[in-house]
């Protein structure tokens, strides 16, 4: 799924562990920066985060329906918190009037069949792939 995340997109940084992956990846000439996390002992990648450099474009849209364009074609399930941020992730400065809410956000990934699961009263976001 990866390889396939980085012929439409820009690896801008790469953790690995032992058993744990993190790709951040810049889609859009890096307009929307996405991290990923994948783990031996999950069965779910996690989109850890995802950012719109710029907003109101489109450009997380068109990020998001590649990131679910591989994970379907490669099988693979994706969950994630909705947490927005309250911070730019270009100058760190704290951003109010353009970070969506909680609401917003939600509806953005149900838009892409995640569905609201709760663990041990932990909300989160799950999707699973519709394998070609």
């Amino acid at each position: 799924m990866i390889s396939d995340l980085l012929m439409v997109g820009d690896l801008l940084d790469y953790e690995g562990f032992e058993s744990s992956h993190r790709w951040l990846i810049g889609f859009e000439d890096n307009k929307v920066i996405v991290l990923l996390e994948a783990d031996d002992y999950d069965s779910f990648m996690n989109i850890e985060k995802i950012y719109s450099v710029v907003k109101r474009k489109g450009y997380a849209h068109k990020a998001m329906r590649e990131i679910i364009l591989s994970a379907d074609g490669w099988g693979v399930d994706l969950e994630l918190d909705v947490s927005p941020f309250t911070y730019s992730l270009i100058d760190g400065e704290p951003k109010k009037d353009d970070i969506m809410s909680v609401e917003d956000l939600e509806r953005f990934y149900e838009g892409y069949d995640f569905e609201k699961s709760e663990m041990d009263g932990i909300i989160y976001f799950q999707r699973i792939s519709n394998k070609n």
